[in-house]
């Protein structure tokens, strides 16, 4: 009897930008794709958040990158590429990076899109699928994307919003 082989480790694009900037949308739109699946990171973080009693310090985001971390893991092997999303904006941002670089190939795309346009985005949300963060840190958070260096495979202006055959061009080197 010949022993199966595990597939590959699927490949992980990480979206990184201020809220507000397009990531959900952009990772959505790249789902439509054969073999990517699109991480809504929003959802473990929520549920991290409720689990924590609402507090959103330096113990959540640990808690919020292990628990993503850990849902990456768990769906692995069952897609050959996906997609998540982060602010950036956490100091701890760069361990759940190194995480993710551990078995599997990272590929960092930097999202864009002025603030103005980013806060009438958040604005237009629905409040009851998005964690509710106050505009003095929405402002600091996108500061802080905005002054990220990291080794971007792709760096996206997204204001105007992308067309669906925009972004599929785009992201096709990363995704082949």
């Amino acid at each position: 009897m010949i022993a199966a082989v595990d597939p590959e480790p699927a490949r992980v694009v990480v979206l990184v930008g201020p809220k507000g900037c397009g990531k959900t949308t952009l990772g959505r739109t790249l789902e439509r794709l054969p073999a990517i699946r699109f991480l809504e990171v929003e959802i473990i973080a929520r549920a991290v958040l409720e689990a924590r009693g609402g507090v959103i310090d330096v113990d959540y985001a640990r808690a919020a990158f292990r628990a993503i971390a850990g849902e990456v893991s768990r769906i692995d092997r069952a897609h050959r590429v996906i997609v998540l999303e982060t602010t950036g904006a956490a100091d701890e941002t760069a361990a759940f990076l190194d995480a993710l670089r551990e078995g599997h190939a990272l590929h960092l795309v930097r999202v864009r899109a002025r603030a103005e346009t980013c806060a009438q985005r958040i604005a237009a949300r629905d409040p009851s699928q998005q964690i509710d963060v106050a505009r003095a840190l929405i402002d600091e958070m996108h500061r802080r994307s905005e002054a990220l260096q990291l080794p971007w495979a792709l760096d996206l202006v997204n204001d105007p919003p992308l067309s669906p055959a925009a972004i599929a061009a785009a992201f096709a080197p990363l995704l082949s």
